[in-house]
Formats: C-alpha cells, structure tokens, sequence
C-alpha cells in the first residue's frame, strides 16, 4: 500500500512540474502509444491542448527520417535502463524539431518494461544561440534560460528512479545529484558534492582504475558514452551501475561539465550472469555420462561461481528430509522434490558466516535441479544402452532365427541361428532376398508383409542345400517400413502333430467320459455331508440318460435313503437292488442297473439307475467308468461321516475353550455368540472374554488367532489366559495389548494374531479401548445409531519393530451398545471386507433397540448367507444399563401416571424385553396404587418407588409409604387383588409393615438366555 501511494505521489509531482515547465515532456507505453504529453509538448509539435494523445503514437510526433533511430534509441533504454541523445520531432505543419532528449525505462517487478518517460529540450533556441554566441547579451540570455531549464528538469528528475547527476569535467566533483542517490547507495547527497574524490571511492576496487580510465578517455574523445562498473553501497553491498554520460563542451571543444544518469543494473547482471554460468554449465554436462562425474563438476562449477568453501550434491530418501533443511548462516541448502517425494539436496557452504541472496538461492535451486535431471537422463542413457546390448545378447544367443527385412524383401540382419537353419553365412543370406528361399505361392503373402500386415503363419522354405523345410513365422512391421520375424524349424513338430491328430481322434471319446468323471469327482470331494454325496452321484446318473436314479447308505441294520430322482419302482426281494446288497456284486443286465458302494470289503451302500426300455446303453467303458464313480462314492460317504465327527469334536474343543457363561454384572447387560466355521472340520482360533476388572469396571476382549486345529486351540487359550492376567493387573489396553505382544512373541503360532481391548466403567459410561490389526469397535447407541469408534488402531501380534499400541476413549450413555467381534462376522467370499462392515452397522442400527440377546441373534443372522460363515465367528454385545429407579412421588391417583412415564423411559433406555416392561408396569403399578389408596386416610403423603436391574439379571423392585395401611374388610368385593397379581409374575415377594410405614420388595425373573458356545449368552 505505502507503495502504491509512494508511486501516486511521484505520478502527481512529475505531472505538476511537466505542467509547468516549457520542454517537451511525455510518457509512452511499451506498445510506443502516448500516454501523456505536456502543455507545452503538445504546443511544440503543433497540437491542439485538448487534443486526446490516447490516439497517437511515437512516430506520430518524430519525424519519417528518424523513425529508425527512434526504435534503436528505445532498445537502448531497454538495456540501459537511461538514454540521452538528440532525435528530431516533427509539428503539424512537418517542420522538424531537433531535441535534446533524456528517455527513462520504468519497470515492473518482474522487470518488464511498462511505460517510458521523456523529457526533451528544443534545440532550435540553443543552436541559434551558439550561433549569436558572439553576442555576450544573447550568450549570457542563453545561459540563464539553460540554466533555468537544467532547473526544472532536475526537479522533473529527482521524481525518476535514477541517479541524475552533474560533474565538473575537470575535477570530477560533482555539482548536482538527484535524491534518488540516497535511496539507491545510502549515501546522502552531501557527501556527493563537494568532494571530487567521493566518486572514485564508492568504486568497487576491482574496477576502479579500469571505470576511471575509461570515463577519462571517453570524456576525451566522445560527447556521450555509457559504461557499467560495481560500486560499494553505504550498507556496503556490492551494487552494479550503469553510468550514461553527456559531456558539455566549451566553444573550443574542452570537456567542461559532465551530465549523466545512473542505474541500478544489478538484478540485470546477475540474471545475465546466472544465464551465462547455466549456460556454460550446460555446455559442460552434455557430453558427459559418467553419474559421479557429473556430479563433481556441478558441484565445482557451483562452488567456483559462488565463491564457496564447499559444494556437495547427494541424493537422499524421504528419511534424510530433517539433514537436508539445515539453513545456517555459513550452509545453503536446496532440496529437489518430485512428485511431492524427497530425492536430491545440495549443500553449498562458506569458510565463515556469510549472507546468502535471494539470487543465490534461486541459483542453487535451479542447479540442482539441472543436475537431477541430467544425471537421470544419462542414467536412462546408460539403461538403454544396457538395453540394447542384452537385446542384441539375447538375439545372438537365441535358439530361433530372428531376422530383419527391408521394405525391397532384402535381408538385413539375421541371428546365427537363423543362418543354421536355412544353411547360409551371415553374409550369404544379407546378399539374398525373401523371395530367394519361400516357395512361388508364398510371393504374394510377401507384397502383404509390404502392406504393413501382421502375419502368423507356417510357411516352406528352401534351404542353400535344395531341401524344403517348414518354418512358423510371426511377422510384424516396423515404424521404418522394415519387417521382422522370429523363425521355428517346426519340420519335427508338424510331423509329430500329424500322428497325435490320429491319436487324438481315437482319445477324444474317452476324454470325454473322463472330463464328466472328473467334473463328478471334484464335486465329491467338495461334498461335506451324506445328502451332498447323493445328489452328485445323481446328477452323473442324469448325465447317463437314467429315468430314475436312487442312492442308499446301510445304517446299522437298516438302509437310509440319501437321495433320489424320478418316479422309483417298487422293490422286491428279487430287484436287482435288493440282489446287490446282499452279493456286493454290480448287476449290468435289463433295464435296472445296480452297483454296490463297497468300503474295505464292506456294502455300506448301492447305487441304482433305472432306464426306460431293454437294455441300459453303456458300453465296457461306461461300466468301468461307473464302477470307479461307485468306489469314489463309497469314500466319499465316509470321508463325510468321518468330516461331521471331527466337526462336533472341534465344536466341543472350542466350547470348552470359551467362557461357559458370562459374569453377572448389575449395570451390564451381555450377550456372546461363537459359530464354527460352515465347511472346517477343526478347532478355530476364534476367542472372547469378559471380566470384571474393577469395583465399576468390566474389561471385554475379542481375539482371532491364525489357522485351525488343536495348534490354534491352544495358541488361543494361552492368549485369553495372558491377557486376562495383565487385565485383572490393572493394567489399561493399550498396555495390557503392549505386554500380550511381548507374551505373543514366545509363543509359535501366536503371530499374526489380532486382538480387541477395552474397558467400561459402567458408573461413569468411560469407554477406553486399543486394537492389535482388529476389525474396529462397533458402537450402537441409545437411539438406534450405529458407528465404528475411530482411534487405538495397531499392528497385529508377534510383528518387530512396531510402534507403540495407543488407546482411544469415549463415554457412552446408558442404553448405548458396545459391539466386538471377528472377522469371520464381517467377511463374505468374494466381497471386500468394507462391504461386510457397512453391512453390519447398518444391520445394528436397524435393530438397536433390542436387547442384547436379540440384537447378536439379528447381527449374526445378517451378516451371513444361508451357506454360513466361510470363518469361525467370535460376537460379544455388551450394554449399558441405566442407574436404579428411584423417585418419590405423592399419595394419589395422578400420581401413577407419572410412575409409569419414569418406568417406560428407564425401561426403553434398559432395552427390556415388552413382555418384561409390561410384567414390571403392571406389578410395580398395583404395588403403588396400593401405597397411594391405603396408606393414608388423611390423603396427603408420599411413597418412594426404587427399581433395581440386578447383577443376575432379575428386577428388584421396592415400594415403601410412611403412612398405615387400613384393615382388609370381610367382603372386600373385587379389591384386593395387587399382591396376588404380584405374586403371579413375581419370583418373590415380601411385605413388612410397621409403625413407620409399609415396605414391599418383589424380584421379577431374568429372561431366559440359552448356552452362548451354542449361538446365545445373556448376562
């Protein structure tokens, strides 16, 4: 803002003093269009004062003859930033006017020119004067009116960001300097003037003697030159000037006053020097392959130029990112980053404290990056390089002929092994064409190779010795016109592939039989169960063309029936199905097949098939195929009988590897479920628990150990074991997840395993939970929303070098459900797991508002197909139940209403049952009508309603007055029936009544919750 009001300022001073001044003042854009021109520049060259300059341009105002001088002298004050010089204006009438003209450059930040500025003296007046000179009244008129414009044009230039100054030519003191003088060196106009020495001390000494030699010689010779040199600022930084002179000569040519301006080209010559080393350093690097010489002449190079100690360049990883931003008042360094990554630095150092430029850091930035870039492109360099010689390894080496042909069909270049082949030397076949050694029909599938086709195909060639061999051939055609093929001597092959044609028509029938045995046998193997067997062995029997099919399995002493398709005949004594189980022999004859299912010389079973018409239509193969199918089905049954014995072993193994039954907690309700994997036979890894921990607090764990088998039964119990150890220690989860790692570590097959955490302190809601690579905690709260809690994520168990196990907290409100589990709850086959998660939570906030129970029995029943889970599942739901009841309310019958608002919203935030709510609002209300009608005669007084959930589960409910129940009459007609009714949904009731008042207690049952290893646990 200061300046934009500081560049106002001048704006309005230079326009001020154009105004009054009689020379020619003007300004001009870049594009040579008039921005501004004084009264008394419009007067001069003939133009009316209202004229709109706007419209005009440069050369409407300079004469035709100097146009061409004009575009020169405004390169120059490009370069220079200043020029001085005489042009020729032109009025309105084409007269010409010879000027003397200062032209200043103004730039932008960038330093690109904007506008010009102009101030330019008539030389008509001043040429006739010199012509009068003779005349001392007209010289010395002539003087005063110089003087006076040299006056007014010092104020017009004391406004330009210049140093416009005036010297004696003789003693080199300077008699005017511009304030821009202080502003640009720092040295005060004072200290110009008066000492002809000052202009020789601000000289930097390199070029002292060279500036002052060359501003006497020109001073000498020329009436203007200009010249550029370095000077020491008063803040003694090192400023390059451009000095542009005019000297003012006496009438006999001595040089008597020296007029100039001096510009700040610093930033010019740096930019110019920092081209001219890049250049030159990139002149250096282009021949260059060798990475670490590169390097070394970058960093030489740079350190010369920047008159360093020390230049290194390195390459770095993200890792080094902390070394690579040290910025010391001695050390520069400059990253290179690509693609956001950290992958070079150079440090460029000095021997002492030193104050690095911008320019300087610009420098060093684009070096590096130079240098980044050309050490990648000459490794690519050498890749190719490398490339081309394994390429033309591999060609030499190969055991097919590769050969290249030019668009005329003349070989070009051919491997040895495509010499060999067709007998020729390298120089032999690069002397022939295609045409020389393919058969006449093959010719025009060459002029289609020249068509730019792709061809595949198996061609006869001509050998050097006469002989016809078969080649295979896979031409393509390259961007040069040329095609190249990759040639196979398949002679052999071609005769061997005609005997295996034959061969292959007498297999193909039997490959068929087979593929259907074998798509039967694989599915045998995949069947888990009896029926499973029976309806593959059917689906061939249908394969057969059979009207009706049956598969029996012999149980004890009787037959079970597996499977069947179609309408079965009757089945007597005689029937060939029966005869097979008695002899164990197959029966082939008639229209009713019947093979026996023999294991270890034993008929555990037969298969029967049924056709319609005479006789059955298999061939000697079909009987052997059929007898194989029957023997298959006969270990398939039993590897079925033997899969679900191991299934209920591992379902015992796991239950018995499990928490019977969850603990009774007074402000928790729970629920757990365990489901075995649908098709594995063995023990999972699949664990929960839960414990109390505290007087308030209960710990919940989830974990998933990897595999199956007795191996990961045992991994798992010794994980349970530990961690509950650490958790009954005190110790929160993230640590006690720190101390299982540890454990995990020593145990084999503990790797890899995942774990869930937490903690709930059901008086405070505190939820504290970590997780070791487990699926996240699911939250569902009061209001049915469900979401998984962010935060204590970690590395599974048993991994090195891990960070730390953090934990994340939260408090939750009563009514809120806390959700862990497994994996194999969340995964489906072919389904990503964020799937399975979505799926669940939504499940979970659709049923929320049941009770715990209810709510695993819904999330396991959605999260699974009716095929079941492809994982052994592990679920716990736990629930916070609200505090106890307790209000007091007044003796009356509006009073009730209130009881039961107050029961409805406790029970709904206790998620009981609607059956429970409503055993408890009926109880609990005739126990407070009670209270309310006949404790108090009077009618005022209060009772006090207190409804406890216990730790079993059960209801507690009290209700005590202060008043005295009146006596039961005789005939009490329909009354008194509230504590019979009590008694019938109750499990106890007592009644104590004394002076103070009367107290009544009863319990209502729990729900009934079943076996939680067998799907279900309610605490």
């Amino acid at each position: 803002m200061q300046d934009s009001v500081h560049a106002e300022r001048e704006l309005r001073r230079f326009r001020a003093l154009a105004e009054q001044t009689t020379d020619f003042v003007a300004m001009a854009d870049a594009q040579r269009r008039l921005l501004y021109v004084n009264p008394a520049g419009l007067a001069l060259v003939g133009l009316p004062a209202d004229v709109d300059v706007s419209t005009l341009r440069l050369t409407d105002v300079v004469a035709a003859a100097a146009h061409e001088r004009l575009e020169a002298s405004l390169a120059e004050t490009v370069r220079a930033g200043v020029w001085t010089g005489e042009m020729e204006l032109v009025d309105r009438s084409g007269a010409v006017i010879p000027v003397e003209e200062v032209r200043i450059a103004h730039q932008d930040d960038r330093g690109v020119v904007e506008y010009f500025s102009s101030v330019a003296r008539d030389l008509r007046e001043r040429r006739a004067a010199e012509a009068a000179r003779r005349d001392l009244a007209a010289e010395q008129a002539a003087r005063e009116m110089a003087d006076a414009a040299a006056a007014r044009l010092r104020g017009i230039v004391d406004g330009l960001s210049a140093i416009v100054w005036e010297a004696d030519a003789r003693t080199w003191e300077f008699t005017f300097v511009s304030e821009r003088a202080e502003e640009l060196l720092g040295y005060p106009v004072r200290q110009w003037l008066g000492d002809p020495e000052f202009w020789g001390a601000m000289i930097h000494p390199d070029d002292r003697d060279a500036a002052i030699h060359y501003c006497a010689q020109s001073t000498a010779e020329r009436d203007d030159y200009d010249f550029s040199y370095r000077a020491i600022a008063a803040d003694a930084r090192v400023v390059w000037l451009h000095d542009v002179v005019h000297v003012v000569r006496d009438a006999d040519g001595a040089a008597r006053e020296l007029q100039g301006v001096l510009v700040d080209v610093t930033e010019r010559k740096a930019a110019e020097d920092r081209h001219r080393f890049l250049a030159r350093l990139e002149r250096e690097l282009q021949p260059l392959e060798d990475p670490d010489a590169i390097m070394d002449v970058v960093a030489d190079r740079l350190r010369t130029h920047l008159g360093a100690d020390r230049c290194t360049y390195a390459e770095v990883g993200p890792d080094d990112a902390a070394a690579c931003e040290v910025d010391a008042g001695d050390v520069l360094t400059s990253p290179v980053l690509k693609a956001g990554r950290l992958v070079a630095s150079m440090a460029v150092s000095s021997g002492t404290p030193r104050r690095w430029s911008a320019s300087e850091r610009e420098l060093v930035t684009t070096v590096v990056n130079r240098c980044w870039e050309t050490l990648q492109r000459a490794r690519a360099a050498r890749a190719v390089r490398e490339s081309e010689a394994r390429y033309r390894l591999l060609v030499e080496r190969a055991t097919d002929g590769i050969w290249l042909v030019g668009s005329d069909g003349r070989f070009i270049d051919a491997n040895p092994a495509a010499c060999a082949m067709l007998g020729y030397s390298r120089a032999e076949l690069l002397a022939r064409t295609a045409a020389d050694i393919v058969r006449p029909e093959y010719e025009p599938r060459l002029r289609d190779l020249a068509d730019g086709q792709h061809v595949t195909d198996v061609w006869h060639a001509r050998r050097r010795d006469g002989s016809t061999i078969q080649i295979e051939l896979g031409f393509r055609s390259t961007v040069e016109g040329h095609w190249q093929a990759i040639v196979r001597d398949v002679t052999q092959r071609q005769r061997a592939e005609a005997e295996r044609a034959e061969l292959l028509a007498r297999e193909r029938a039997s490959n068929r039989r087979l593929t259907l045995l074998q798509q039967v046998t694989a599915a045998l193997s995949a069947a888990v169960t009896p029926v499973q067997v029976g309806e593959v062995i059917l689906g061939y029997a249908a394969e057969l063309g059979a009207a009706a099919a049956m598969v029996v399995q012999r149980s004890n002493d009787h037959l079970e029936v597996l499977a069947h398709r179609g309408v079965l005949p009757d089945l007597g004594d005689d029937d060939p199905f029966a005869r097979v189980l008695r002899t164990a022999e197959p029966v082939w004859e008639g229209p009713r097949v019947a093979v026996p299912l023999v294991l270890s010389g034993r008929v555990i079973g037969a298969l029967g098939l049924w056709f319609d018409g005479e006789v059955p239509p298999l061939s000697a193969e079909q009987r052997a195929a059929v007898g194989t199918l029957a023997a298959q089905c006969a270990q398939a049954l039993d590897r079925a009988r033997l899969h679900h014995a191991e299934h209920e072993v591992a379902e015992v193994l796991q239950r018995s590897l499990l928490p019977a039954a969850l603990p009774d907690l007074p402000r928790l309700a729970s629920s757990a479920r365990y489901l075995p994997a649908a098709t594995d036979s063995q023990a999972g890894g699949d664990w929960y628990d839960l414990l109390p921990v505290g007087e308030s607090t209960v710990a919940l764990a989830v974990g998933d150990v990897v595999g199956h088998g007795p191996s990961a039964a045992a991994v798992m119990g010794q994980l349970r074991s530990a961690l509950a150890g650490y958790l009954l220690d005190g110790h929160p989860p993230a640590a006690a997840l720190e101390r299982l790692d540890r454990f995990a570590q020593r145990v084999d097959g503990a790797a890899g395993s995942t774990c869930a955490c937490l903690t709930l302190d059901w008086s405070t809601g505190q939820l504290t939970w970590a997780l070791a690579g487990h699926p996240p905690v699911l939250l569902v709260d009061a209001e049915g929303g469900a979401r998984f809690l962010p935060g204590g994520a970690g590395t599974v168990l048993g991994v090195t070098r891990r960070p730390p196990y953090s934990q994340a907290s939260t408090t939750i409100e009563p009514g809120a459900s806390v959700v862990l589990f497994t994996d194999g709850l969340v995964e489906r086959r072919e389904a990503v797991i964020d799937a399975g998660l979505e799926r669940l939570a939504s499940a979970a906030g659709e049923a929320g508002d049941l009770d715990p129970d209810a709510l695993a029995t819904v999330l396991v029943a959605t999260a699974h197909d009716g095929d079941g889970p492809a994982d052994d599942v592990a679920l716990v739901v736990v629930r916070l139940i609200p505090a106890p009841l307790r209000t007091r309310l007044p003796a009356g019958p509006r009073s009730l209403r209130t009881l039961r608002r107050a029961v409805a919203q406790w029970a709904a935030l206790a998620h009981l049952p609607d059956e429970r709510t409503e055993d408890l609002q009926l109880a609990l209300g005739e126990a407070a009508a009670n209270a309310a009608e006949h404790a108090y005669r009077g009618g005022d007084g209060t009772y006090d309603c207190e409804v406890t959930r216990a730790a079993n589960g059960r209801l507690e409910v009290r209700v005590s007055d202060h008043g005295s129940w009146r006596p039961v009459p005789a005939e009490n007609g329909h009354r008194g029936h509230g504590l019979r009714l009590i008694r019938e949904l109750a499990e106890e009731l007592s009644v104590e009544r004394g002076p103070d008042g009367t107290d009544v207690r009863f319990t209502l049952p729990p729900v009934i919750a079943p076996d939680p290893t067998k799907g279900t646990l309610a605490g």
